[in-house]
């Protein structure tokens, strides 16, 4: 073990000495997106547990067959934050997983090790410094739900304070209701180093919210995401409140998207600048890359049955491929208001978050990518698809998994995903299909019933 990791093993225990902190806290996400943690007593913080690691089973994450699924659990140490919110304090890291502690290199199918992969190939093919991401949280909070799925019963019941609601977007103050919710929600993220850009009432009347979050690096944007799904979950059990970020909740009502901005910089400039025009010559590449492999994306950025309930027109959710500026019924929104050559960016407005941030958000820079590194025009990428009659998204999650069979080569370069976790992530995804299509629903019975 070298200085630099012992001198920073003292630092963080004069942290647990000085907060008086309780426990450690060891938290990941598995392959779908489903946060874990493991605890222990804080004196089991030493120079070996750093060393050695948490033996765990991979296979309970996603990760490998029963047959293989003997992995070690270590610790970031550079990615950390003290928990005083829930019962004990405790310091909780962000983990990675390795085959064993002596182990040179993280398992494949680790999901922060793809970031930091996908984040690596970016400054090794020289495209600026970086790539910087804004994702935009929508969820709705209910005050009760109840479901219930078996072979003789299929109940959902929601209940929400906003019932009867006729206004939503920017909600006025008084009748926002659970304005202090998201105002405990950001204060504590602010209070873990996260800058939240704003937070308001969302267009959905029973209860939607939005919360979008500043700038962050493509590891930072994936690793603050759990913070806030899991943060989300806190605050609003404190009121005994729900909360989901289930893509499509109510139906008849506005979905919850995961909107990402993204451009990216060489200093402090954005390379998607160019004066007097769209965008420059490589942000228009980058969403050519995004266009051309919108389909297969979808399987990592929308990885649900109920994605595909919000990707219907009328709902300010993207249908068709393509892109625009000021458009927020499009793929790809170029923002007018962010003209200057700190700040010209995209947003991707697909993807929802009933996704795996870390595989969502780095298969979607490789498709930027992909698109730079070829040169591609969105132009002539719109066009070729809609002479084609196949510029539209997706209608179901098979659909997506099958455009990912065909093409998901842009991920495989530079070893960022390795395609065993292509291949099984498909297989689990077409599993869960089985699970889902075996079960009747209670329209089923309203429209064929009496046939």
């Amino acid at each position: 073990m070298n200085f630099e990791i012992l001198e920073k093993i003292e630092e963080i225990k004069d942290i647990i000495r000085r907060e008086d902190i309780k426990f450690l806290d060891l938290k990941s996400m598995d392959l779908f997106g489903r946060i874990r943690h493991l605890s222990l007593p804080i004196e089991m913080f030493s120079e070996k547990l750093v060393s050695d690691g948490v033996g765990v089973d991979g296979s309970n994450y996603g990760f490998s067959s029963t047959e293989n699924s003997d992995f070690v659990m270590v610790l970031d140490l550079d990615n950390y934050f003290i928990e005083d919110f829930k019962g004990e304090k405790r310091i909780s890291f962000f983990v990675n997983f390795k085959k064993s502690p002596d182990s040179e290199e993280f398992i494949e199918q680790d999901i922060r090790w793809i970031c930091k992969k996908c984040q690596t190939f970016i400054k090794e093919l020289k495209i600026g410094d970086d790539i910087l991401l804004s994702p935009e949280y929508e969820f709705y909070i209910f005050k009760d739900v109840y479901y219930k799925v078996s072979k003789e019963e299929s109940v959902i019941k929601i209940s929400s304070e906003e019932e009867g609601l006729l206004t939503s977007y920017h909600l006025d103050s008084i009748g926002d209701i659970f304005s202090h919710i998201r105002d405990e929600i950001t204060l504590l993220l602010e209070k873990l180093g996260v800058k939240v850009k704003y937070h308001h009432h969302e267009v959905g009347q029973w209860g939607q919210q939005e919360i979008e979050l500043g700038f962050l690096n493509l590891m930072k944007a994936a690793d603050i995401s759990l913070l806030v799904k899991y943060i989300s979950r806190l605050i609003c059990e404190k009121y005994d409140l729900r909360v989901t970020f289930m893509p499509k909740p109510v139906s008849g009502m506005a979905g919850n998207g995961w909107h990402v901005h993204q451009f990216i910089k060489d200093g402090e400039k954005s390379l998607f600048f160019e004066e007097g025009s769209l965008l420059s010559k490589l942000g228009m590449n980058y969403v050519g890359g995004l266009i051309r492999h919108a389909k297969s994306l979808c399987a990592f950025t929308n990885p649900t049955v109920n994605s595909y309930k919000r990707l219907t027109p009328g709902y300010e959710a993207p249908v068709s491929i393509d892109f625009g500026e000021g458009n927020r019924s499009s793929l790809i929104r170029i923002p007018q208001y962010a003209k200057n050559e700190k700040e010209c960016r995209i947003e991707y407005r697909v993807p929802d978050f009933s996704c795996n941030p870390y595989l969502a958000l780095s298969a979607m820079v490789m498709a930027g990518i992909d698109g730079i590194t070829k040169e591609l025009d969105p132009f002539e990428e719109v066009e070729i698809l809609r002479q084609k009659g196949e510029d539209k998204l997706p209608l179901t999650l098979e659909e997506s998994l099958h455009f990912m069979e065909k093409d998901h080569e842009f991920l495989l370069k530079g070893n960022v995903f390795p395609e065993d976790l292509i291949h099984n992530w498909i297989t689990l995804k077409k599993r869960e299909l089985g699970i889902i299509n075996s079960y009747i629903s209670p329209i089923e019975f309203e429209l064929f019933f009496d046939l």
